[in-house]
């Protein structure tokens, strides 16, 4: 269960903030006697710290690395530590895994169960035999529905007793129950095989809630958040203070800067997006168990009948999509930061370019889902949608276009 690794995490955290705790106020530390010579720990392991940073910069000074790669880590360390970036990393993690815990209901529920034993029963090829068998299920239900009046005039006859009577109702009970959730999920599912299997498509019976949900994911909007928060300042937060006309007075400082925090960009919100999917694919392996990774993928209705592909396949290419589109909202985030020069509206610029569809929908239920870039980052819809597809090619052309501007614009060349 993943309730049981949320102790060593808490476990982790909570030393993690100790260690933090000790090393801010290490000044205040009185010195304590360590062995014989009275050596202070704090001390000591700042020497050692010490020590061990000019080792390492002798051997990068030794080594010839180029301008751009050490420009690309500078990058990444400004954006981890400029703005709270270390801070919005750890609050998306502890999101993450509040929202995997709560949205996965970690109990089981008695339609899912009942839809899990019923597929596992017949794992496997689908067969029309194993279509009938699903039908004779259905209808002893309702055979057993169907007896009430007549067990009721029986104990009115005293044929049965109170008792039997009793029992009888429980079973009526559960039957209906059992009788609404095959209508809901197990005769739809079962109808859909069959279409497939007389369309000539090879499909299995697969116990699908966990494979599903991972692909109906919605957007996720922490990732979202955190992501436009992190990178709006990275061209214009050098802007503010007046770095950029320096930077771009260096022989280097003008396409290598650009590319750097691209690069930096791209990086950051392809790990984070790889980070997040790894987390809820862990979870859904946890809940769900995810059967059958090598059925074929038309197995799951939500993705469609291509008899190409196994659902392992599917599932990998839809996190890829998804590391991708997190990935082309650092770069369309980057260019309006790059173009407007400002945090501020290149937060509104590209929030609302994420989050429209969920403000209209909250609005209004019937509006209409545009094909925005919330589209984009849920990665199914770029399976099945060429107009979200379309608008993603669109967004990175606009942002290539920004850079461009930003790079060769003729008020930016005056340093070169």
């Amino acid at each position: 269960d993943y309730q049981h690794i949320l102790p060593p995490i808490l476990t982790g955290c909570c030393i993690a903030l100790a260690v933090l705790f000790v090393l801010l106020y290490s000044r205040r530390a009185n010195t304590v006697a360590v062995h014989r010579r009275g050596v202070n720990p704090i001390k000591w392991l700042k020497q050692l710290w010490t020590r061990l940073s000019e080792t390492q910069r002798a051997k990068q000074k030794k080594r010839q690395t180029t301008y751009s790669n050490s420009l690309f880590l500078w990058e990444v360390r400004k954006r981890l530590c400029q703005r709270f970036g270390f801070v919005l990393l750890c609050l998306l993690v502890a999101s993450q895994v509040l929202t995997l815990q709560t949205y996965y209901a970690p109990n089981e529920t008695y339609e899912d169960a009942v839809y899990r034993e019923c597929m596992e029963k017949y794992a496997g090829p689908w067969t029309e035999e194993k279509g009938a068998s699903i039908q004779k299920e259905y209808r002893s239900i309702a055979r057993l529905q169907s007896q009430l009046n007549d067990m009721e005039k029986a104990y009115e006859a005293g044929d049965i007793s109170a008792e039997e009577l009793d029992a009888f109702y429980l079973e009526h009970r559960n039957a209906e129950i059992l009788k609404d959730i095959y209508n809901r999920r197990i005769l739809p599912r079962v109808e859909y095989l069959s279409q497939c299997a007389a369309e000539g498509i090879s499909v299995n019976v697969v116990y699908d809630t966990g494979w599903r949900l991972y692909v109906e994911e919605p957007l996720n909007a922490a990732l979202a958040a955190v992501l436009i928060l992190l990178l709006a300042g990275i061209f214009a937060d050098e802007h503010a203070t007046g770095m950029e006309s320096l930077l771009r007075g260096t022989p280097k400082g003008r396409k290598n800067t650009v590319f750097a925090k691209i690069g930096a960009a791209m990086a950051l919100s392809g790990g984070c997006a790889f980070l997040c999917e790894g987390l809820r694919l862990f979870v859904l392996q946890s809940r769900y168990s995810l059967p059958q990774g090598q059925a074929p993928v038309a197995s799951i209705e939500v993705i469609g009948t291509d008899p190409r592909g196994s659902i392992v396949a599917t599932i990998v290419t839809v996190l890829l999509l998804r590391v991708l589109g997190a990935m082309l909202l650092s770069f369309l985030v980057g260019a309006c930061s790059a173009v407007s020069r400002s945090a501020v509206p290149t937060s509104l610029i590209v929030s609302t370019l994420v989050f429209f569809n969920a403000i209209q929908t909250v609005l209004s239920r019937d509006a209409a889902v545009l094909p925005l870039l919330d589209r984009v980052l849920e990665g199914t819809p770029l399976l099945m949608e060429k107009s979200t597809a379309g608008v993603a090619m669109v967004l990175f052309v606009i942002s290539l276009a920004f850079y461009c501007s930003a790079i060769y614009h003729p008020e930016r060349r005056k340093g070169k």
